[in-house]
């Protein structure tokens, strides 16, 4: 009976030492939540072509649901492009794992991480061991990318051959 008693005092203590150490900050830093492009005049008319051949291509077909669909479709890209625009996002690292804002991910449920760190992108990737789970992905902009790699590699694996997915390419590149 003893034993149990003291068995509870020790995972009362070892979930306070938890807090403590999820508490304890080792990087903090402010971050867009995404990398925002201005959109020249040159941007607009190539994406004005693209949507008009488009819509030439399926009037030509008589396919006048895929024009209704591309117009509609259109007008939504424009009106978001337009009225979304990136906030700023706060990140710490801890001993326990990563705060992005409010939400906390520990490094129990991380699965690996990679990062892809160049001229136009920088960004941590983290895959978590919950297959359902989208990868998420963190603006290191102002982080120095190899003492912060040099920690996460003491908690989790990482994924040295994995870049940016295509999805995230293809908006850099179209500026989306």
């Amino acid at each position: 009976m003893a034993g149990g008693g003291k068995n509870k005092i020790n995972l009362l203590d070892d979930k306070a030492e938890n807090e403590k150490l999820s508490e304890k900050i080792l990087f903090s830093w402010e971050a867009p939540s995404f990398k925002s492009s201005d959109k020249t005049l040159k941007w607009y008319f190539i994406a004005s072509f693209i949507i008009l051949a488009i819509i030439v291509y399926s009037a030509w077909q008589k396919d006048w649901f895929i024009i209704g669909i591309v117009v509609i479709v259109s007008a939504v890209m424009f009106w978001y492009i337009h009225s979304v625009t990136p906030n700023n996002v706060n990140y710490k690292l801890t001993p326990m794992g990563v705060y992005v804002d409010d939400r906390f991910y520990p490094f129990s449920e991380m699965h690996s991480f990679w990062m892809v760190y160049n001229q136009n992108v920088k960004n941590l990737y983290i895959a978590f061991i919950k297959k359902y789970l989208p990868t998420l992905t963190i603006n290191l902009e102002n982080i120095d990318p190899v003492i912060f790699r040099g920690y996460l590699l003491k908690k989790i694996p990482e994924q040295e051959k994995r870049g940016e997915s295509l999805i995230d390419k293809l908006t850099r590149v179209i500026g989306i």
